[in-house]
């Protein structure tokens, strides 16, 4: 019992989000497939990834990382064909 006491906090220890980590650069990446027809808007699922200072190492972090006074921000670029029309800078501050 004792065993299976040790395991759980070793597995809540290895899940626990400490947020970001000085030196770490954190980059939104889409959490699934996003249909968006043009002229509409359209809700944008990402998680956060933080790079270690090297980049050796990339960790997935969750929004409780993340103090409520700061929205990590993505930027958005549109392209027609290979043409890059423009970019929009979105603050990702709808928690779920």
């Amino acid at each position: 019992m004792v065993g299976v006491g040790v395991a759980a906090w070793l597995l809540l220890f290895a899940l626990h989000n400490d947020g970001p980590r000085s030196g770490e650069v954190v980059t939104p990446r889409l959490a699934e497939t996003l249909s968006w027809r043009a002229g509409r808007g359209a809700d944008l699922s990402v998680c956060l990834e933080a790079r270690s200072p090297d980049g050796s190492s990339i960790r997935r972090l969750d929004f409780s990382g993340i103090p409520d006074s700061s929205n990590p921000v993505a930027v958005v670029h549109f392209y027609r064909g290979d043409e890059s029309l423009s970019a929009v800078r979105v603050p990702l501050d709808h928690r779920c």
